[in-house]
């Protein structure tokens, strides 16, 4: 994972691969601005966009000095395999959880 902060906006490139059933997890930390959103693109190996893949935002508290993740939000890509959350709180930390199942189904 790669952060470029040479833009205006932090840009988190991810490079890898994800066990097939397995879900991928993202902790961004936003700098403070009332306007932060989070927006990526989520690609296949063959790095062609993916559809209908679930995303979900989950903001990242410490109660009594143990992490607990609560979820805020959640979202599909669309078509081109995009996504997008915002406004979000300054001063959060934020975590995205990405799933994908390409399950055809078919009636026989």
């Amino acid at each position: 994972m790669e952060m470029d902060m040479t833009k205006k906006c932090p840009v988190v490139e991810v490079n890898g691969f994800i066990e097939k059933g397995k879900q991928f997890d993202l902790d961004i930390e936003l700098p403070e601005d009332e306007r932060n959103v989070i927006y990526g693109v989520i690609k296949d190996s063959c790095n062609d966009p993916v559809a209908d893949a679930v995303v979900k935002l989950i903001e990242i508290c410490y109660e009594k000095g143990e992490e607990v993740r609560k979820p805020v939000s959640h979202t599909f890509t669309d078509e081109f395999g995009e996504f997008v959350f915002g406004p979000l709180c300054p001063d959060r930390k934020y975590a995205v959880d990405i799933w994908v199942n390409r399950t055809t189904h078919s009636s026989l």
